[in-house]
């Protein structure tokens, strides 16, 4: 009977050995399938005062994209989103719970342009206060504009084609020391603290006298066409018309001399056209040539030149 017990313990063994074998994937049985279950997340898309966004959002799997455009109201610009993302349409991916605002803000009046008051244009200055033999301070001047929070002042010396620039002037006039016996312009950027947009003023020009001076040189003549780095055609005759403006502070008869050639403007020490009371000329010209010329004008004692100017002949 004992060794029975044991016979029967022993093919208990065995056969749940069998039942656990059979129950396998190894028995080539196919393995059971297990449904993925894919994670959703929540954005949310809203906009602030002064705009709209093209959705609000909802729910959506990891991975997926959602496309939003931002479009301000009328008075408005949109600035960021809350995450400080700046274009206006943008492309999110999906990757965790998400909450956007689109910012905007009020579109600032733009300013307007200042009206200049002295220097007068296309006069004599003699109200500057002397600061050496060849120096003067001038105190520039001009009317306040709307929608300004600060002004910038240039000042450009005609002959000496260089300028100098005073930037963030709170009041409309600011004092610059300047050489005497000397043409300028000058002119007033408006600018506000609201908006990237400015406001130019009318460019005027002057002549600065120098103590005891009696003549006062003429202002460099203005060039009209060609004008500078373009390409003209010449006429039939292989012609092309050269024309310019000039004034001078004392309103003397002006005199111009036209400096041309093709290599820099300065090859003819005497002029290659001289003695022209009319501002406009012409000159012969070669296809497919760059010329270089500039303008002389003379009252008879005193002269002023241009800077250098190009064009192209087609």
């Amino acid at each position: 009977m004992k060794y029975l017990n044991i016979g029967l313990r022993i093919l208990s063994v065995i056969t749940l050995g069998l039942i656990v074998s059979n129950c396998s994937s190894d028995s080539g049985g196919p393995d059971p399938i297990v449904p993925v279950q894919k994670t959703k997340y929540t954005i949310t898309i809203s906009a602030g005062s002064g705009g709209a966004v093209s959705t609000s959002g909802g729910s959506f799997e990891q991975g997926q994209t959602v496309s939003v455009t931002a479009t301000p109201a009328s008075g408005y610009v949109f600035t960021s989103w809350s995450d400080g993302n700046t274009n206006a349409t943008r492309t999110i991916t999906v990757s965790s719970n998400t909450n956007l605002t689109a910012n905007f803000t009020v579109v600032a009046d733009p300013p307007t342009a200042s009206a200049l008051s002295f220097p007068e244009d296309d006069k004599v200055c003699q109200e500057g206060t002397s600061v050496s033999d060849t120096e003067s301070s001038v105190n520039f001047q001009w009317e306040a504009s709307e929608n300004t929070t600060s002004y910038d002042l240039i000042i450009n010396d005609i002959e000496g084609e260089t300028s100098v620039t005073y930037s963030d002037i709170t009041e409309t006039n600011k004092e610059a020391t300047l050489v005497t016996a000397r043409s300028y312009s000058w002119q007033i950027v408006s600018k506000s603290d609201e908006t990237s947009t400015t406001a130019t003023s009318e460019l005027w020009q002057f002549y600065l006298a120098g103590d005891g001076e009696e003549n006062y040189a003429p202002y460099p003549a203005s060039i009209i066409s060609p004008a500078s780095g373009s390409t003209v055609s010449a006429s039939e005759a292989g012609l092309v018309t050269l024309k310019w403006s000039g004034e001078d502070p004392d309103e003397d008869t002006l005199t111009y001399t036209v400096y041309i050639d093709t290599v820099d403007g300065l090859q003819d020490a005497n002029g290659t056209i001289t003695g022209l009371t009319e501002t406009e000329t012409t000159y012969e010209v070669t296809s497919g040539s760059v010329y270089y010329w500039r303008v002389k004008s003379s009252d008879g004692q005193s002269s002023s030149f241009t800077q250098v100017y190009t064009f192209r002949i087609e």
